[in-house]
């Protein structure tokens, strides 16, 4: 019982945290740097659904010794699926978030090598 519940409130506290994020980086951002904006909206975005599937919708109860986990959330619950589905969401999410990031290194390389006038001589 304390597992999910706890689960539940984290999910509802990073899910508002996002929210937050996402609404300052719509308000208050410069336009200097709007095109960073978006690779960042892109992973703030990324982030709030794994927050909502991993906090609602999967809930994943892990057996320390076994590689397996007990859903607690909805899809288990309320609609009756099995936990893989559950478990493929969270790790096609989490591999969003991880191509989010490798965008948002990448705009920062192209941006500090565009500023630095950096010329390959071949």
């Amino acid at each position: 019982w304390f597992m999910p519940m706890f689960e539940h409130i984290v999910g509802a506290v990073t899910h508002i945290l996002s929210i937050l994020a996402m609404y300052l980086m719509i308000t208050a951002t410069p336009k200097s740097s709007e095109s960073l904006t978006r690779y960042m909206m892109l992973l703030q975005v990324a982030i709030t659904f794994t927050d909502l599937n991993y906090g609602l919708f999967f809930c994943p109860i892990s057996l320390a010794p076994a590689p397996a986990a007990l859903c607690a959330g909805l899809l288990c619950s309320y609609w009756r699926l099995p936990a893989q589905i559950g478990l493929t969401v969270t790790f096609f999410s989490l591999g969003t978030i991880a191509f989010s990031i490798v965008l948002c290194l990448h705009h920062k390389y192209v941006t500090i090598t565009a500023l630095s006038n950096y010329r390959r001589i071949s």
